[in-house]
């Protein structure tokens, strides 16, 4: 009798551990080299998530030494001082790792850009997010005149 009722409820427990594990590390698996990067993605700074909306120049996702488009730099130096605008650029470091920068021209002049760097190999102990700002930038890409630069964990 004990080895008719013991038995089949232990080999029930048992699967059902293993399905409870299993779900858990589904649901707790960390970000992979191909976890689509969020521009609302809890770990971004609050200063990112409370940015200004500005106009699009586009959205890529460039492959290892490609350059984006012409008519998104040229899209950004147009908006510099005159209402803003906001570029998105994927791009791999030497490394492969995939970084995503959202350059910003400011509608009152500049540049500012910030870097979700979370899958770069090389950023830094501790650090997911770089930020940048060019106030007296004048290109987008060629002249952006004295920079300041920070680091987010």
């Amino acid at each position: 009798m004990f080895r008719r009722t013991v038995v089949p409820t232990l080999a029930a427990f048992a699967l059902l551990l293993a399905s409870c594990a299993a779900d858990a590390g589904e649901r707790t698996a960390g970000p992979g080299p191909d976890t689509e990067i969020s521009p609302t993605a809890a770990a971004a700074p609050q200063a990112f998530l409370d940015r200004e909306p500005l106009e699009s120049c586009g959205e890529f996702t460039l492959e290892q030494g490609e350059q984006h488009p012409v008519a998104a730099s040229e899209c950004l130096n147009a908006a510099m001082g005159a209402g803003g605008a906001e570029l998105i650029v994927t791009s791999p470091t030497v490394e492969g790792d995939p970084i995503t920068t959202w350059y910003r021209a400011l509608p009152t002049g500049g540049l500012e850009t910030w870097s979700d760097v979370r899958q770069d190999t090389f950023a830094g102990e501790g650090v997911s997010w770089h930020y940048s700002l060019c106030p007296s930038a004048v290109s987008s890409f060629e002249d952006l005149g004295e920079c300041t630069f920070e680091s987010f964990d």
